[in-house]
């Protein structure tokens, strides 16, 4: 007989019989389980494991009452899972049936109201929402919200969000309702006051702020369990579960009685960003408690099969706005200036040497010294201030820009948004072209009513024509159509920044075919990493099961006829 007892780590599996341990040991091995821990007469199981081990062993084990409760709970809940999966499908099928009733339907695009009929079924209490940037995944939560208010499913609406796109919710809300519900914005110093003071029907919450005020948000949350529809938008910021925003999500998240993730790119790096993300909105049907291997190859099938088991929704623009004009990219290969290039040569040329004065295990010791010295080198192909403060040479990126802005602004009449990463960088682009009217959105401008004064003055005032911003800061949540030409003079690593930000101006409302120029220089390591941020685009398309459609560019095209 196995006993099955409470433990500080999860609950613990004993009995004499080794055979019969190991045995057990096996099949959840087979299943994909992982975090056991192996004693020589018992195993100790995370909780999340509970309903597994119910169905291997069954009910006849000596089971405490607890555990045994836990179990049946998760197995209830995979149960519902699968009853969730079939209402999706036929409210899919005939979402406009499915809403019959609700007032707002006008309101709403038919690929909205499909999200909304699916999310809003009986029995799902969780789902992934990875439509494409610019679709309008705010508009659509915010929907699902209301009609479960009025079906009296939930009572409230919670976000968790970045910084940067808590206005913009604001302001949806306020298109969307009018003057229906009450909005509650909580970020900044005051946030406290706040939480205790205000009334809501919809709570705005920074991630940062989330962090800080976990103990009384959670605390709010579970004073009314299961009467809040939790949506965390921007979900690849909780892509790690060790970070602290992830730990406050996963906590919040079994007090409310329904969670919405939102991205556009949910796995911007590799395919194992989205497993938390399906975590938090499935509450770990699809991967709870099933290892996820290492190995690329064995990762990507263990998360494609874990995809088919949770229930998530993926929208291409081009499938939901068919007139939407296209996106077209073109590299500009830049030759650096003279002692820009001189300064590169030497960096790179003392970066290698270090490489090979050192082993493997040297060079894992002083890996943030070395990626710092890369990035270094990045900067230079950008601006070499920050790296030479004596640098008085013009950089060839801005002598680039020069050209593209005389031609755009000042012969077409046209808006142009420019997207750098470095400081330096931002500080010369504002002040060199200032002239055009230029607003910035970037670290440097702290508060987000600002940001969003500057994003309205670009859109709507026809004397500010370039907007510059770095993609860190103003890549998502914002709406740039007042333009169709977008220049990258530098990049982050990270490919979510630039996935994010290449639909700020390709999105609902563009009327032009968007233009994107991105400046390159020859002979250095800006290519290659160009190059790895669309592989991981690429992947990550892949991942959620997009066609793919590879545009016939110009260098395409050429690279074809040297072959």
């Amino acid at each position: 007989m196995i006993k099955i007892r409470p433990h500080a780590r999860g609950f613990s599996l004993s009995t004499e019989n080794p055979v019969l341990l190991n045995r057990l040991l096996r099949q959840l091995e087979r299943r994909g389980c992982e975090g056991i821990m192996v004693f020589r007469h018992c195993l100790i199981v995370p909780t999340r494991l509970a309903a597994d081990v119910l169905e291997i062993v069954g009910q006849n084990a000596d089971w405490d009452d607890r555990v045994l409760h836990q179990a049946r709970h998760q197995t209830e809940h995979y149960r519902m899972q699968t009853r969730a999966r079939l209402e999706v499908a036929q409210a899919l099928e005939k979402p406009r049936q499915a809403l019959k009733g609700y007032q707002r339907l006008n309101q709403l695009d038919a690929h909205q109201i499909a999200a909304v009929a699916a999310i809003t079924t009986p029995s799902l209490r969780g789902l992934a929402l990875f439509d494409e940037q610019g679709t309008g995944k705010t508009i659509i939560a915010l929907a699902a919200f209301d009609r479960l208010r009025q079906l009296a499913a939930i009572k409230r609406l919670l976000v968790l969000a970045p910084k940067s796109v808590l206005i913009a919710w604001q302001s949806d809300c306020e298109v969307f309702f009018q003057q229906d519900y009450i909005v509650a914005i909580i970020s900044g110093p005051s946030r406290r006051k706040k939480l205790l003071e205000s009334y809501y029907d919809i709570l705005l919450v920074s991630y940062d702020t989330s962090v800080k005020e976990e103990r009384l948000l959670r605390m709010i949350v579970a004073a009314e369990p299961n009467t809040y529809m939790l949506v965390m938008d921007e979900s690849y910021f909780i892509k790690n579960p060790k970070t602290e925003r992830s730990r406050v999500a996963n906590s919040i998240r079994p007090f409310c009685e329904r969670a919405l993730v939102l991205c556009g790119a949910p796995a911007p790096n590799s395919s194992a960003d989205i497993v938390n993300q399906i975590d938090l909105a499935d509450g770990g049907v699809a991967f709870g408690g099933r290892s996820i291997s290492k190995d690329p190859d064995q990762t990507r099938r263990s998360i494609e099969l874990g995809m088919q088991r949770t229930i998530f929704l993926r929208r291409r623009k081009e499938d939901v706005f068919p007139d939407l004009p296209i996106k077209e990219f073109e590299r500009i290969m830049i030759d650096l200036s003279p002692t820009q290039k001189k300064l590169y040569d030497e960096a790179r040329d003392h970066l290698a040497l270090s490489l090979r004065s050192i082993d493997d295990r040297e060079f894992t010791r002083k890996l943030s010294s070395f990626l710092a010295k890369r990035a270094a080198l990045l900067q230079i192909c950008s601006n070499p201030c920050s790296i030479d403060p004596l640098y008085s040479e013009e950089p060839a990126k801005l002598i680039c820009l020069d050209t593209l802005l005389k031609k755009l602004v000042e012969s077409n009449n046209q808006k142009v948004v420019i997207w750098s990463f470095f400081r330096k960088s931002l500080e010369a682009i504002a002040g060199r072209y200032k002239r055009y009217g230029l607003v910035r959105v970037d670290g440097s401008i702290s508060r987000v009513e600002d940001r969003l004064i500057a994003i309205d003055r670009f859109q709507n005032d026809h004397r500010i024509r370039v907007f510059l911003g770095n993609a860190a800061a103003a890549g998502a949540g914002i709406t740039l159509t007042a333009s169709h030409y977008a220049i990258y003079e530098s990049f982050s690593n990270q490919a979510a920044h630039y996935i994010q930000s290449v639909d700020r101006i390709h999105r609902r409302g563009q009327r032009e075919t968007v233009v994107n120029y991105v400046l390159l220089t020859n002979d250095t390591i800006e290519t290659r990493e160009f190059d790895t941020i669309l592989k991981k685009e690429r992947a990550g398309r892949d991942l959620l099961g997009d066609p793919h459609s590879e545009l016939l560019t110009r260098e395409r095209l050429l690279a074809e006829l040297e072959l």
